[in-house]
């Protein structure tokens, strides 16, 4: 995978391109979050959960490269599929200082994106609204890092 994130950029989407499934998800802080509301830009969404190492590593991973790439077209969104939620997801984002968009994705929007069959899972979503990649299991800063330079000159 990484020698594909390292190589050109066009081999990075070049694995599908399909239609992105709908999404509403809330904050913390009950802000509403949808799909839509990253058209124009490009969305690396995560699936994650708090009791999987591989998901925090890569969370903190997350969080390190939304500072460094602020105020480009690169998204990052972690959908967690903790069954119990803000309960557990709350605390867990104020103990480590978190301020990636989180937000809690719906037993539907797990099922659509195939989350049920392991975690992380993270897809790169074009700024039409396309799939282009998908990853199934952690990606550490150095890849996220490689990955996001591929997808800001591809895409």
């Amino acid at each position: 995978m990484l020698a594909l994130i390292a190589g050109a950029a066009p081999s990075l989407i070049a694995q599908q391109s399909s239609a992105a499934p709908p999404f509403e998800v809330r904050t913390e802080t009950g802000r509403l979050i949808r799909l839509e509301d990253y058209k124009g830009k490009v969305l690396l969404l995560t699936f994650w959960a708090t009791w999987c190492p591989h998901c925090r590593r890569q969370i903190a991973a997350m969080e390190k490269l939304r500072e460094e790439f602020a105020g480009q077209d690169i998204e990052m969104l972690a959908l967690s599929v903790d069954k119990q939620g803000w309960q557990i997801v709350a605390p867990y984002l104020q103990e480590h200082k978190l301020t990636v968009a989180v937000g809690i994705a719906a037993p539907r929007t797990q099922q659509q994106y195939a989350a049920n069959g392991g975690i992380p899972l993270s897809y790169v979503i074009d700024r039409k609204g396309q799939v282009v990649k998908d990853f199934r299991g952690a990606l550490d800063e150095d890849v996220l890092r490689r990955l996001a330079v591929a997808i800001a000159r591809a895409l």
